[in-house]
């Protein structure tokens, strides 16, 4: 996310020469980490469920009771919850680092 950022200074730029504030470009950069991060997490949380799926198939009849695999809605929170703040933390400071910089060097 930093190196896109930094390679999107000149774009950052023209935004902010035709009036956009801080807070928009801001919100631009988080907006994109956050779809960017949804998409990722939508798949992972599909893969995982596949996964589960062909680990179950794979396990042996004779495993103990307190052996389970299952796909509950515990998991699925935890894994919104990872995104989400993983997307907030990666697209946060790039976001701020890349507003923040000179803008007649990059124009």
């Amino acid at each position: 996310m930093m190196v896109r950022a930094s390679a999107r200074a000149r774009e950052i730029a023209i935004r902010t020469a035709i009036g956009a504030s801080h807070n928009q470009i801001v919100r631009q950069l988080l907006t994109e980490s956050l779809v960017l991060a949804a998409a990722g997490g939508i798949l992972g949380v599909l893969a995982g469920s596949l996964c589960l799926r062909a680990m179950i198939s794979l396990m042996p009849d004779d495993l103990p009771r307190w052996v389970s695999l299952q796909f509950d809605a515990r998991f699925a929170i935890f894994a919104v919850a990872i995104t989400g703040a993983a997307a907030v933390l990666f697209g946060l400071v790039p976001s701020v680092q890349a507003s923040g910089f000179d803008m007649r060097g990059c124009l």
